[in-house]
């Protein structure tokens, strides 16, 4: 008999798709909010936290990048922890790490929860209720809990994965709709199917027809809507059916595979009721009442953090190392807001990002469009070329840090460091840039317009010169 998981697998060895996280989340978020909700189970961070290079705080450093990077993208994260009554294994810095990671998501202006166990099965709910869009998760068992979309953690092992390190945005995204089995099926083929002594079939595809049959639509109704005791009277009678299908198997069965379904034993005792019950009524423990679009990161925050945590935490090397890490994160954002409400400014006194420094007005600080592509690896997705003026981001990092961190005196400046208030050029979904700025936009075709004409000008003035030449011949 195959253990429970390993029946869960197979199912979704074909499945999923290869996706950029911004192209995908464009295009299935919520359009209100300009973004994707995305719902993130945090314990399989932890582990990946491991792997950091040695140096101060290196798990929470991890994590730091990692938040930072996804805030590349125009998703609205919410992170779910795991609660005290999880069935999983423990990290061993699993309170630090917590602790750290709430720290971190105050800082980044992300919302956050503890579920009272599995994080997955509250993410799950969520998802199935329309509060998040999707679940961040290498948990494909939050199908058998609600989940419709479920997108994997980036991994080279990822069937489709390319191994070109320009192509950092693969994730594995799969939908429920795309499957072909639904959460019945998915519940009855991978849990209930697995039982020991309850229903040896040696085979999945035995499973797999009888689900088609439906089997596992008619149990999975009467666990949502019968009572216990309603319940267990309905499932003899049940059972029954199932006995009689693999005694006597219908054309559904291929000859093959008959000949084996004969051979099944069903006891008395399948399908487990507390079972059945745990995936078919699960109850969610945190609140639905999520703040989209109430918070964003603090500057002055993220830098206090830096120089807290991390070794390389003095004012110039915050400023160097946010000039790639922090700022194309606050720009996506600002864009969001921009395109949400294009005459709200968002670094005002106590604003979205500025925390509580003093900022007076919105600067021109997006300045231009410069130049467009498509996607190189998402060739779908227009990208405009973008100039922005970090000069005010420069400013509201530096009030974030104290000095209680000196340079370190061995530390390695590169040879030709970058001036930071130099202006910076970032590639952003140009349908994103069209709502939050179409004056640039509008500026930057009239430019391309302007060019396309200038060839064409210069080649009336060489006709001109031509036929006057011929004309004094």
């Amino acid at each position: 008999m195959l253990r429970s998981r390993d029946w869960l697998k197979p199912l979704f060895k074909n499945s999923g798709t290869i996706n950029s996280l911004t192209a995908f989340s464009l295009r299935h978020g919520d359009p209100s909010l300009r973004a994707f909700r995305l719902g993130i189970e945090v314990s399989p961070w932890f582990k990946h936290s491991e792997y950091g290079q040695a140096g101060e705080n290196k798990e929470l450093r991890v994590l730091f990048f990692r938040i930072a990077a996804l805030l590349k993208r125009p998703v609205l994260p919410l992170f779910v922890f795991d609660g005290p009554h999880t069935a999983k294994d423990r990290h061993p810095m699993e309170k630090e790490l917590t602790n750290g990671m709430k720290e971190l998501a105050e800082a980044f202006g992300i919302e956050h929860r503890t579920a009272s166990g599995d994080a997955v099965v509250d993410l799950a709910l969520l998802n199935a209720h329309g509060v998040i869009d999707g679940i961040l998760t290498d948990d494909l068992e939050a199908f058998l809990y609600g989940a419709h979309t479920v997108i994997q953690n980036p991994s080279s092992t990822h069937r489709g994965a390319s191994n070109d390190k320009g192509k950092q945005e693969q994730y594995l995204v799969h939908r429920l709709a795309d499957l072909g089995y639904n959460r019945a099926g998915l519940v009855f083929i991978s849990r209930l199917c697995t039982q020991t002594g309850a229903f040896d079939c040696n085979f999945m595809e035995i499973a797999i027809e009888l689900t088609r049959l439906g089997f596992a639509d008619s149990l999975l109704r009467a666990a949502t809507t019968m009572t216990r005791t309603e319940l267990e009277a309905f499932i003899p009678t049940w059972r029954a059916e199932i006995i009689q299908e693999l005694a006597a198997p219908s054309d559904a069965f291929s000859p093959s595979l008959a000949r084996f379904a004969q051979f099944a034993r069903v006891s008395s005792f399948f399908p487990d009721v507390d079972i059945l019950l745990g995936y078919a009524n699960p109850t969610i423990t945190i609140s639905h009442d999520i703040q989209w679009s109430h918070r964003e990161p603090s500057l002055p925050a993220l830098a206090s953090v830096c120089e807290r945590y991390f070794e390389w935490g003095w004012k110039s090397e915050i400023v160097k190392r946010f000039r790639t890490i922090i700022w194309p994160s606050i720009v996506m954002r600002a864009m969001r807001r921009y395109a949400m409400a294009p005459e709200q400014p968002v670094f005002t006194l106590g604003g979205t990002f500025a925390g509580s420094q003093r900022v007076g007005v919105d600067n021109e600080w997006i300045l231009k469009v410069t130049s467009s592509k498509e996607d190189p690896f998402f060739s779908e997705e227009l990208l405009y070329y973008v100039e922005v003026d970090p000069r005010m981001l420069v400013y509201l990092a530096e009030a974030g840090v104290k000095g209680t961190r000196p340079p370190l005196p061995e530390w390695k400046a590169p040879k030709e460091p970058v001036n930071p208030l130099s202006p910076l050029k970032l590639w952003l979904p140009a349908v994103l840039v069209r709502e939050a700025r179409p004056d640039l936009v509008q500026a930057y075709e009239e430019s391309l317009a302007l060019k396309a004409k200038q060839p064409r000008k210069r080649e009336d003035k060489d006709e001109d010169s031509v036929s006057k030449v011929r004309d004094e011949d």
